[in-house]
């Protein structure tokens, strides 16, 4: 009846079971009624009703009341207080209280897992008046990629959101002692022009500590990450000053393509600005450098950056090790320009047999229905901007040993490509004191 009523509900899919029972009727101008049972059942875990949830409606000033809703799985709980909705405009205080991330496990990857407990305290107010309050913490979280461990300190935070004025901060006790520490402010999220300010600081982040899940294919990775940057400017042009710089740097891959040492970085910022060096060595005696300038002012990025290695080894997967000297630079600005010179040393390429789908498919032929047929139905694919001009030369000791062919290589070739026009190769490579067998 309209005074007196009751609603009982069972809901069972493959993901969530519900059970809810509730109650309430018409007295006056208003409905008052409760909700005394509800029971949620997921993969990620079993939650009740705490206690009985009142709520109210008042017919003619159409306002929406609620008590404490209190869910409780364990030591975990999620509370809702304080709801009043009206006329599209309400507010609510929510608080979540130590939830363990270890109840996500059926929605992360097989290899992946996370432990530790998340606190939330919050008050959020929409409609005319928007205001959403935020702090959360975390106690020691740790991460378990493929049974290997990272642990970091502990995460707090907070975000405040006020007629679209945002404060925000952020604090990680990170892996080995460093910390992590953001802030930033804009007076408007909704105005590009709103000024903006903040801070990003880095203190003595180990890279050995987060290897397992930064790279699953490095053995080793070593190195301290710094920074100290300032967040200025506009929300639509936003103005970085300061620094991020890597010391001690030295990674391995598991399949010894790379072995990095030495590795050091220094990238500045000045507004809309940066400027990077670095240097790192390889194999015995081989170095790369890299250094140069960019500046993002007006969206599109100009500078430029020159790349310089000697005697630096690069894999070449299952053919080798060639060692490269070359001095190459890259200018950006209306287009991309690369020009510079390469040397190849000291390099032995060898293949057994024919690999497998080591014959591709010419690049004249065109399958009806495929994406390079829409394209040339479309016109063709976009002119290219890239200006390329790049003298490769065959050094010292250049060779092959591939299927019972062995001889050594000498030579060079220039590879030009004009902006719109097709990529081009010219000159000679010689086969000196071949054998075939």
């Amino acid at each position: 009846t309209e005074k007196s009523h009751e609603l009982s509900l069972s809901a069972v899919s493959d993901l969530i079971t519900v059970r809810l029972q509730a109650s309430g009727g018409v007295k006056g101008d208003a409905w008052n009624g409760s909700v005394r049972t509800l029971d949620l059942k997921s993969p990620e875990g079993s939650w009740s009703l705490g206690a009985p949830f009142s709520l109210s409606y008042g017919l003619k000033s159409g306002e929406l009341k609620g008590g404490e809703l209190s869910l409780v799985s364990g030591p975990s709980g999620v509370k809702v207080s304080g709801i009043r909705v009206k006329d599209g405009s309400g507010s609510l205080e929510a608080e979540i209280r130590s939830y363990d991330f270890a109840r996500l496990r059926a929605f992360l990857p097989q290899d992946l897992s996370l432990k530790g407990l998340f606190d939330l305290k919050s008050t959020v107010a929409f409609g005319k008046k928007e205001d959403i309050r935020a702090d959360f913490r975390t106690g020691t979280l740790t991460v378990t990629k493929d049974r290997t461990k990272v642990s970091l300190g502990g995460i707090d935070g907070k975000v405040s959101l006020r007629g679209g004025a945002l404060d925000a901060g952020l604090r990680v006790s990170g892996a080995g002692g460093g910390l992590i520490t953001a802030d930033v402010k804009a007076q408007s999220i909704r105005d590009l022009r709103s000024r903006l300010s903040g801070s990003l600081k880095l203190t003595d982040l180990r890279l050995s500590e987060y290897r397992p899940l930064l790279a699953d294919t490095l053995r080793k990775l070593e190195g301290r990450i710094g920074a100290d940057v300032r967040i200025g400017g506009t929300l639509g042009e936003p103005r970085l000053d300061g620094s991020v710089t890597l010391r001690d740097g030295k990674a391995e891959t598991l399949e010894n393509l790379v072995d990095v040492r030495d590795f050091t970085a220094d990238i500045g910022f000045s507004g809309p600005e940066a400027t990077i060096k670095s240097s790192l060595r390889s194999g015995p005696d081989g170095t790369l450098g890299v250094t140069g300038r960019i500046s993002i002012a007006g969206g599109a990025p100009k500078g430029s950056v020159t790349v310089r290695t000697a005697h630096f080894p690069v894999g070449l997967l299952d053919f080798g090790t060639a060692h490269l000297t070359s001095d190459i630079t890259a200018k950006m600005d209306s287009g991309t320009e690369v020009s510079g010179t390469a040397e190849i040393t000291d390099t032995l390429l060898g293949m057994g047999s024919v690999l497998e789908n080591g014959v591709g498919e010419s690049d004249d032929i065109i399958v009806a229905g495929s994406e390079k047929a829409k394209l040339r139905m479309a016109g063709g694919e976009p002119p290219s901007n890239l200006s390329l001009r790049l003298d490769v030369r065959l050094g010292d000791d250049v060779r092959v040993d591939a299927m019972g062919f062995k001889s050594g290589l000498s030579g060079g070739v220039r590879i030009l490509q004009k902006p719109g026009k097709p990529l081009g190769i010219f000159g000679k490579i010689s086969v000196e004191t071949g054998r075939y067998r």
